[in-house]
């Protein structure tokens, strides 16, 4: 509360430090908070989430996917 989200954190992750593989997750299925991440170009995990998707998920980011 009352600092950036995480969005915005991982534009000031990417900007210190080019090429770092971002994976976003959210809870909430509303669209704004999916065209957000579509236009930002940044993975994103919807909760719920089994360990096998996480795992799928985090290795398409490291990848570069």
């Amino acid at each position: 509360p009352g600092g950036i989200n995480g969005r915005q954190l991982a534009a000031e992750a990417r900007r210190l430090r080019p090429g770092l593989p971002i994976l976003l997750t959210s809870g909430y299925a509303e669209a704004a908070v999916l065209e957000a991440a579509r236009q930002d170009a940044l993975p994103l995990l919807d909760k719920p989430y089994r360990r096998d998707g996480l795992a799928a998920a985090v290795r398409k980011a490291l990848e570069g996917g």
